[in-house]
Protein backbone atom coordinates (compact mmCIF):
# COMPACT_ATOMS: atom_id res chain seq x y z
CA UNK A 1 0.00 0.00 0.00
CA UNK A 2 1.06 3.26 -0.58
CA UNK A 3 0.62 4.60 3.31
CA UNK A 4 3.06 1.71 4.44
CA UNK A 5 5.53 2.82 2.01
CA UNK A 6 5.28 6.23 2.45
CA UNK A 7 8.10 8.88 3.36
CA UNK A 8 5.86 11.28 5.71
CA UNK A 9 2.58 10.86 7.41
CA UNK A 10 0.19 13.79 8.37
CA UNK A 11 -3.19 13.41 10.23
CA UNK A 12 -4.93 16.84 11.08
CA UNK A 13 -8.01 17.31 12.82
CA UNK A 14 -10.20 20.77 13.13
CA UNK A 15 -13.55 21.63 15.03
CA UNK A 16 -15.66 24.41 14.70
CA UNK A 17 -18.69 25.58 16.96
CA UNK A 18 -21.27 27.86 16.36
CA UNK A 19 -24.32 28.16 19.15
CA UNK A 20 -27.79 30.43 19.19
CA UNK A 21 -30.63 30.86 21.60
CA UNK A 22 -33.64 32.55 22.23
CA UNK A 23 -35.38 32.02 25.67
CA UNK A 24 -38.23 33.33 27.39
CA UNK A 25 -37.27 33.58 30.94
CA UNK A 26 -39.91 33.88 33.94
CA UNK A 27 -38.50 35.78 36.92
CA UNK A 28 -39.73 34.06 40.01
CA UNK A 29 -37.71 37.19 42.38
CA UNK A 30 -34.88 39.26 42.94
CA UNK A 31 -33.23 40.97 40.49
CA UNK A 32 -29.71 41.70 38.82
CA UNK A 33 -29.62 45.77 39.80
CA UNK A 34 -27.36 46.65 42.55
CA UNK A 35 -29.74 46.80 45.87
CA UNK A 36 -32.51 45.21 44.28
CA UNK A 37 -31.37 41.76 44.49
CA UNK A 38 -33.32 38.99 46.85
CA UNK A 39 -31.27 36.92 49.07
CA UNK A 40 -32.39 33.64 47.05
CA UNK A 41 -33.66 33.46 43.11
CA UNK A 42 -34.64 31.34 40.65
CA UNK A 43 -35.97 31.56 37.30
CA UNK A 44 -37.38 29.78 35.05
CA UNK A 45 -36.62 29.52 31.05
CA UNK A 46 -37.89 27.67 27.90
CA UNK A 47 -36.57 28.13 24.05
CA UNK A 48 -35.26 27.22 21.09
CA UNK A 49 -31.55 26.68 20.16
CA UNK A 50 -29.46 26.30 17.19
CA UNK A 51 -26.19 23.91 18.13
CA UNK A 52 -23.70 23.31 15.06
CA UNK A 53 -20.95 21.32 15.42
CA UNK A 54 -18.28 20.62 12.36
CA UNK A 55 -15.63 17.97 12.83
CA UNK A 56 -12.76 18.00 10.00
CA UNK A 57 -9.78 15.19 9.94
CA UNK A 58 -7.32 14.87 7.06
CA UNK A 59 -4.90 11.89 7.09
CA UNK A 60 -1.97 11.99 3.60
CA UNK A 61 0.75 9.94 3.03
CA UNK A 62 3.50 10.86 0.40
CA UNK A 63 5.64 8.13 -0.86
CA UNK A 64 8.25 10.82 -2.50
CA UNK A 65 9.32 13.31 -0.31
CA UNK A 66 8.88 15.24 3.14
CA UNK A 67 6.86 17.82 1.74
CA UNK A 68 3.46 17.94 1.07
CA UNK A 69 3.07 19.71 -2.48
CA UNK A 70 -0.53 18.13 -3.88
CA UNK A 71 1.62 16.06 -6.17
CA UNK A 72 0.18 12.86 -8.03
CA UNK A 73 1.76 10.11 -5.61
CA UNK A 74 0.55 12.04 -2.33
CA UNK A 75 -3.18 9.74 -1.07
CA UNK A 76 -5.46 11.82 1.12
CA UNK A 77 -8.30 10.42 3.16
CA UNK A 78 -10.92 13.22 4.30
CA UNK A 79 -13.94 12.78 6.76
CA UNK A 80 -15.97 15.95 6.88
CA UNK A 81 -18.83 15.90 9.27
CA UNK A 82 -21.45 19.06 10.02
CA UNK A 83 -24.24 18.59 13.06
CA UNK A 84 -26.57 20.75 13.17
CA UNK A 85 -28.96 20.81 15.88
CA UNK A 86 -32.21 22.60 16.23
CA UNK A 87 -34.56 22.04 19.05
CA UNK A 88 -36.52 22.99 22.11
CA UNK A 89 -34.96 23.11 25.67
CA UNK A 90 -36.19 23.77 29.32
CA UNK A 91 -34.03 25.01 31.98
CA UNK A 92 -33.26 27.50 35.46
CA UNK A 93 -31.08 29.83 36.44
CA UNK A 94 -30.32 30.56 40.51
CA UNK A 95 -29.08 33.56 42.05
CA UNK A 96 -27.94 33.66 45.51
CA UNK A 97 -26.83 37.72 46.55
CA UNK A 98 -24.17 37.59 48.88
CA UNK A 99 -24.16 40.96 49.22
CA UNK A 100 -26.44 44.06 47.18
CA UNK A 101 -23.72 43.96 44.33
CA UNK A 102 -22.66 40.25 44.01
CA UNK A 103 -24.18 37.46 43.09
CA UNK A 104 -23.52 33.88 42.87
CA UNK A 105 -24.92 32.23 40.02
CA UNK A 106 -25.56 28.57 38.63
CA UNK A 107 -27.85 27.29 36.29
CA UNK A 108 -28.61 24.35 33.33
CA UNK A 109 -30.92 23.31 30.54
CA UNK A 110 -31.67 20.59 28.82
CA UNK A 111 -33.54 19.79 25.01
CA UNK A 112 -34.10 17.86 22.65
CA UNK A 113 -33.21 18.09 19.32
CA UNK A 114 -33.47 17.21 15.43
CA UNK A 115 -29.96 16.42 13.88
CA UNK A 116 -28.71 17.31 10.79
CA UNK A 117 -26.08 15.54 9.33
CA UNK A 118 -23.54 15.67 6.44
CA UNK A 119 -21.30 13.37 5.49
CA UNK A 120 -17.94 13.62 3.25
CA UNK A 121 -15.46 10.68 3.33
CA UNK A 122 -13.11 10.63 0.04
CA UNK A 123 -10.17 8.66 -0.54
CA UNK A 124 -7.70 10.23 -3.28
CA UNK A 125 -5.11 12.96 -4.66
CA UNK A 126 -3.83 15.08 -7.24
CA UNK A 127 -4.59 11.79 -9.65
CA UNK A 128 -7.90 11.53 -8.65
CA UNK A 129 -10.23 9.52 -6.34
CA UNK A 130 -8.88 5.95 -5.33
CA UNK A 131 -10.47 2.82 -6.69
CA UNK A 132 -11.55 -0.29 -4.46
CA UNK A 133 -9.57 -2.77 -6.65
CA UNK A 134 -11.27 -5.86 -5.00
CA UNK A 135 -14.46 -7.18 -3.21
CA UNK A 136 -18.15 -6.74 -4.02
CA UNK A 137 -17.37 -3.12 -4.81
CA UNK A 138 -14.78 -3.50 -6.88
CA UNK A 139 -13.79 -0.62 -9.46
CA UNK A 140 -16.18 1.68 -7.08
CA UNK A 141 -14.19 5.32 -6.35
CA UNK A 142 -13.74 5.71 -2.66
CA UNK A 143 -16.16 8.52 -2.28
CA UNK A 144 -19.17 9.29 0.14
CA UNK A 145 -21.31 12.11 0.00
CA UNK A 146 -24.36 11.83 1.75
CA UNK A 147 -26.58 12.83 4.60
CA UNK A 148 -28.67 11.57 7.72
CA UNK A 149 -31.47 12.62 10.18
CA UNK A 150 -31.40 11.38 13.87
CA UNK A 151 -32.33 12.82 16.92
CA UNK A 152 -29.43 14.29 19.63
CA UNK A 153 -30.07 15.39 23.30
CA UNK A 154 -27.89 18.35 24.85
CA UNK A 155 -27.82 19.48 28.23
CA UNK A 156 -25.66 22.65 30.22
CA UNK A 157 -24.77 23.13 33.49
CA UNK A 158 -22.95 26.65 34.50
CA UNK A 159 -21.22 28.13 37.61
CA UNK A 160 -20.55 31.68 37.89
CA UNK A 161 -20.85 34.93 39.56
CA UNK A 162 -21.97 38.65 38.62
CA UNK A 163 -21.42 42.10 39.98
CA UNK A 164 -23.69 44.77 39.94
CA UNK A 165 -21.85 47.67 38.76
CA UNK A 166 -24.93 49.89 38.91
CA UNK A 167 -28.46 49.66 38.32
CA UNK A 168 -27.72 48.47 34.55
CA UNK A 169 -24.45 47.35 34.19
CA UNK A 170 -23.11 43.83 35.51
CA UNK A 171 -19.76 42.02 34.87
CA UNK A 172 -20.48 38.41 34.90
CA UNK A 173 -17.73 35.20 34.90
CA UNK A 174 -17.89 31.99 35.69
CA UNK A 175 -17.73 28.11 34.39
CA UNK A 176 -19.68 25.93 31.27
CA UNK A 177 -20.06 22.31 30.59
CA UNK A 178 -22.35 21.77 27.28
CA UNK A 179 -22.87 17.87 27.01
CA UNK A 180 -24.17 16.53 23.61
CA UNK A 181 -25.66 13.10 22.90
CA UNK A 182 -26.14 11.32 18.88
CA UNK A 183 -23.57 13.49 17.00
CA UNK A 184 -21.57 11.94 14.04
CA UNK A 185 -17.54 12.19 14.63
CA UNK A 186 -15.20 11.31 11.94
CA UNK A 187 -12.79 8.87 13.90
CA UNK A 188 -16.22 6.58 14.18
CA UNK A 189 -17.05 6.89 10.46
CA UNK A 190 -13.60 4.88 9.78
CA UNK A 191 -14.58 1.43 8.37
CA UNK A 192 -11.80 -1.31 9.36
CA UNK A 193 -11.90 -2.92 5.81
CA UNK A 194 -11.96 -0.20 3.15
CA UNK A 195 -13.46 -2.47 0.47
CA UNK A 196 -16.87 -2.30 2.53
CA UNK A 197 -17.62 1.49 1.42
CA UNK A 198 -21.51 0.72 2.01
CA UNK A 199 -20.65 0.27 5.42
CA UNK A 200 -19.01 3.96 5.65
CA UNK A 201 -22.83 5.15 4.14
CA UNK A 202 -24.15 4.07 7.34
CA UNK A 203 -23.13 7.41 8.95
CA UNK A 204 -22.48 6.57 12.54
CA UNK A 205 -24.10 8.89 14.96
CA UNK A 206 -23.34 7.07 18.44
CA UNK A 207 -21.27 9.54 19.75
CA UNK A 208 -20.97 12.03 22.43
CA UNK A 209 -19.29 15.46 22.67
CA UNK A 210 -18.38 17.47 26.09
CA UNK A 211 -17.67 21.14 25.59
CA UNK A 212 -16.58 23.00 28.76
CA UNK A 213 -14.21 26.32 29.54
CA UNK A 214 -14.64 29.65 31.42
CA UNK A 215 -16.41 32.49 30.56
CA UNK A 216 -17.01 36.48 30.66
CA UNK A 217 -19.18 38.96 29.94
CA UNK A 218 -21.00 42.82 30.40
CA UNK A 219 -24.38 42.98 30.62
CA UNK A 220 -27.09 45.90 30.27
CA UNK A 221 -30.29 45.28 31.67
CA UNK A 222 -32.64 48.25 30.59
Amino acid sequence: MLTDDAQIHSLRRENEFHNVEVNLLQMLGGGYGAGTCGRLSYNLLAGVRYFKFRDNLLFTADTVDRVYTGAVEEVNYRINLDNSLVGFQVGGEGQYCLSNRFNFDFGCKVGLFGNHVKHLSEIGGAAGYGVINNGPNLGRPFFVDNTKNDVSMLAEVNLGGRYCLNDCWTLFGGYRAVGVAGVAIPTHQIYPDLRGIQDVELVDTNSNLILHGGYFGLECNF
